[in-house]
C-alpha cells in the first residue's frame, strides 16, 4: 500500500467463523494476577468475526504531539469513533468515510501519512490450548473485542489489545488454522464442488476471499454428520466489491435481496394452439390462474389434488384435443435494484424474470444458483447454473 494514498475499499458486511491455531502473543490468562505482557499462551480460538469498519479506518505513522492534540479534539466532537496504538502506529476509526479524505489533507500539512485499513472485531470467543482443552478465561476478557493481524506469510497473531491488519486490494486470503479441519474429509468434499481453491499452508488452508461466506456455514456445522449436504445448500451472494467488465459472480438462493420471489409450477397443458381463450375461461370458473407462454398453459403452485382435478377436467373436454404433460417449471423474479455493501446493483428491465424446467419436485427446490455478468454496477446477463 503506497504512502499518501488512501485506497478506498467497498463497504461490506461480513460474518464469518475463523478457526485459528498456533496463536502467538496471546496475552490472555485466566489468572488476573499474571501480568499479560509477560504471559504468552499458545493454542487456538473459535469465535465469530466481522469487519466492522472497512472504508472508515486509517493508520497514522509517526503522529506528532500537535496531531495527537488535534485527534483528541476530533474524538470529543464525534468525528473519531475509536482509536488505539498498535506497533508504533495510531489506528483510527472515523464516523464517516468522507472524514478520511479531510483527515488525509490535514495530515499532509503536518508531514504525516495515513493508510486505509480495516478493523476486524472478534466476539464471543472460546479459547483452547494445544491439546484441545477449553481454557477458563474471565468473562470480561472473553467478551473483549480483539482483532487479528492479516498476514499471508505467517499464522495469525492474537493479542489482548486490539490489532489491526492490512486488508489488501488484491483478494485477501482467509486462513482456517485447524488441523482437524484439514483432516476432515467431509469438509474437503463439500468445498470441491464450489470450486474453492484449497491450498495447504503449514497446518492451515488458504481459501479465496470470494468464498469466505462458506467458512461460516462450514465451520458452524463441524460436528454434524450431514455437513456435505448442508454446505451444498448454503445460500450466499458473491459479488466483487469492484466488478470488472468480465467478472462473473453468483446469485444464489431465494432468500437474498436480489430475488423477489420464486414461482413453482407443476403442470403444463400442451398443444392448445388457438384454444387459449376457451381453456382460460374454463379454468377461471374454478379460480385457477393461468399464463400463456407459446403454445402451452403453465399453471402455478398446484398441489396434487388440483393436478388430479385438472387432469379429469381436461379429459372430460376431449373435443378440445389437449394433451397434458406434467413438467416442473420454476420462475425466478428479481428486484431491478438491490444493494450489496455500499454498491447498488441494477438489473436490466428485460432481465427481471427467468424461467426454467427441472426434473426435481418443486417442493424440493430450496436453492437456485444463477451466474451473472456484471459490468460496473449493472447486471447485464445471467443464466441458471444449478438448481437444488
Amino acid at each position: 500500500m503506497e504512502k499518501d494514498k488512501i485506497i478506498k475499499y467497498g463497504s461490506l458486511t461480513l460474518v464469518a467463523i475463523f478457526i485459528l491455531s498456533t496463536l502467538s502473543l496471546l496475552f490472555l490468562n485466566s489468572n488476573p494476577s499474571v501480568n499479560p505482557n509477560n504471559s504468552v499462551l499458545q493454542g487456538y480460538v473459535i469465535g465469530y468475526a466481522k469487519i466492522s469498519s472497512y472504508d472508515k479506518v486509517v493508520k497514522v505513522q509517526n503522529p506528532t504531539k500537535e496531531l495527537e492534540k488535534l485527534l483528541e479534539d476530533l474524538s470529543k466532537n464525534g468525528t473519531i469513533v475509536r482509536s488505539f496504538n498498535f506497533e508504533n502506529e495510531l489506528v483510527i476509526e472515523l464516523k464517516d468515510e468522507k472524514d478520511v479524505y479531510r483527515l488525509n489533507k490535514l495530515f499532509n500539512e503536518y508531514n504525516s501519512s495515513i493508510f486505509a485499513d480495516a478493523i476486524i472485531d472478534f466476539e464471543n470467543l472460546t479459547f483452547f490450548d494445544d491439546s484441545g482443552k477449553q481454557l477458563s478465561i474471565p468473562n470480561q476478557r472473553k467478551k473483549q473485542k480483539i482483532t487479528p493481524l492479516f498476514d499471508i506469510a505467517e499464522p495469525f497473531k492474537i493479542k489482548a489489545d486490539a490489532i489491526v491488519g492490512e486488508v489488501s486490494s488484491k483478494e485477501p486470503v482467509v486462513y482456517l488454522l485447524s488441523i482437524s479441519l484439514l483432516e476432515n474429509e467431509k469438509i474437503q468434499i463439500a468445498l470441491k464442488p464450489k470450486n474453492i481453491t484449497l491450498i495447504s499452508y503449514a497446518i492451515s488452508l488458504k481459501i479465496p476471499w470470494d468464498s469466505r461466506s462458506y467458512i461460516y456455514d462450514l465451520s458452524s456445522k463441524l460436528n454434524q454428520s450431514n455437513i456435505t449436504n448442508k454446505v451444498n445448500l448454503a445460500n450466499y451472494l458473491f459479488f466483487n466489491s469492484t466488478p470488472s467488465n468480465t467478472s462473473l459472480s453468483q446469485l444464489a438462493s431465494s432468500n437474498i435481496p436480489f430475488i423477489s420471489k420464486i414461482t413453482k409450477s407443476t403442470i403444463s397443458l400442451n398443444n392448445i394452439q388457438t384454444k387459449k381463450d376457451e381453456i382460460n375461461n374454463l379454468l377461471s370458473l374454478y379460480n385457477i390462474n393461468v399464463i400463456f407462454p407459446d403454445s402451452s398453459i403453465e399453471i402455478e403452485n398446484l398441489d396434487t389434488k388440483n393436478i388430479n382435478f385438472i387432469e379429469g377436467l381436461v379429459s372430460n373436454y376431449s373435443n378440445l384435443n389437449i394433451s397434458i404433460q406434467k413438467e416442473n417449471l420454476v420462475e425466478v423474479e428479481f428486484y431491478q435494484e438491490s444493494e450489496y455493501g455500499s454498491t447498488k446493483y441494477v438489473l436490466d428491465e428485460d432481465k427481471l424474470k427467468v424461467r426454467f424446467k427441472t426434473a426435481l419436485n418443486p417442493n424440493d427446490i430450496k436453492n437456485i444458483s444463477v451466474q451473472a455478468e456484471v459490468v460496473g454496477n449493472k447486471i447485464k446477463d445471467y443464466k441458471i447454473q444449478q438448481e437444488q
